[in-house]
């Protein structure tokens, strides 16, 4: 086994994404998706104005415009998640639980879960035992950041604002880490300064994610995705000929061609929509099921030149 030097700065990036996933996947666990929005209309009813296809409210024969007993935090529309019981107005108790629904209402809420834990181990295992390039570091993050915006994105669903906010930053940050990624292909007259730049375009998705995370719409959260990923594709055609010239081509051109494979129709079919429409055309769970590439495709880019070792 290679002997690695493990940085302070990669002990606090795994730490603080394993934090941010244990309180993700403990809400996942604890509170199933209800896929409601409601609007009050007393201060002790709601009338439902919204029934997610994918939520547990959606298996329950609960429609649109049906009233149900709540406790309004105010008067604007609310979801309704994170709780145990529901109140009908035939006054019958339905527990909220992931018994007796059906296996896909389950497999969509753990998969992000198991795919986050996955992605994290691989990720995990290749940075503390396997000696990688600054190339095979940054497609690590692009992983990372990746399995952390999908398990996120159900958390969001739940209303969940610190789930919004950590799904809204990765999103932001894949593109950029993407955009370094290819960076890393072209040589640089000035590194040092091409860095700050880097940092100061972190700062300002950090920030950007803030905004749009208070915000709560979600076209607004979804709008500088898709122009930073708008970004990404200018550039790598503008630098094509620079970056077909990298010794880690073959390499980049594999990964990049899976990321867009994975992310592809997330983008065409989820995200845009909803930017211009405010409607999706394919629910983002269905989408997000692409993303599966993106891990195998990583383990054989990066583990195939040991493994040949190994066997040669």
């Amino acid at each position: 086994m290679i002997e690695v030097k493990k940085p302070l700065y990669l002990s606090v990036i795994f730490s603080l994404t394993a934090v941010s996933a244990i309180y993700l996947i403990s809400i996942v666990i604890a509170y199933p998706l209800i896929g409601l929005k409601v609007t009050p209309v007393n201060s002790e009813q709601c009338v439902v104005t919204e029934v997610y296809p994918n939520g547990w409210a959606n298996y329950q024969n609960i429609k649109r415009q049906q009233l149900i007993y709540c406790e309004p935090s105010s008067n604007h529309a609310f979801k309704l998640e994170k709780v145990n019981e529901m109140i009908l107005p035939t006054n019958e108790r339905v527990s909220v639980t992931y018994k007796a629904m059906p296996a896909s209402y389950v497999i969509y809420s753990f998969l992000p879960i198991i795919y986050f834990i996955l992605s994290f181990s691989i990720v995990l295992y290749l940075f503390f035992n396997i000696r990688l390039s600054k190339v095979s570091k940054m497609s690590s993050y692009l992983l990372l950041f990746i399995s952390l915006a999908y398990l996120g994105s159900g958390v969001s669903a739940r209303g969940d604002i610190f789930g919004l906010l950590i799904t809204t930053l990765s999103l932001y940050v894949i593109p950029v880490l993407l955009l370094e990624y290819l960076r890393m292909m072209i040589p640089k007259k000035d590194p040092q300064a091409a860095t700050k730049k880097m940092l100061l375009l972190y700062g300002f998705v950090f920030i950007l994610a803030l905004i749009t995370t208070l915000t709560g719409v979600s076209k607004f959260i979804l709008l500088p995705f898709v122009l930073l990923t708008l970004v990404n594709l200018l550039y790598f055609i503008v630098q094509f000929h620079s970056i077909k010239k990298s010794i880690h081509f073959v390499k980049v051109r594999f990964f990049i061609g899976a990321i867009i494979l994975s992310l592809l129709p997330y983008i065409l079919l989820t995200a845009i929509p909803e930017v211009l429409f405010a409607k999706q055309i394919v629910m983002a769970e269905h989408t997000a099921l692409f993303l599966l590439f993106i891990p195998l495709s990583f383990v054989y880019v990066n583990v195939k030149k040991y493994f040949l070792i190994l066997i040669g």
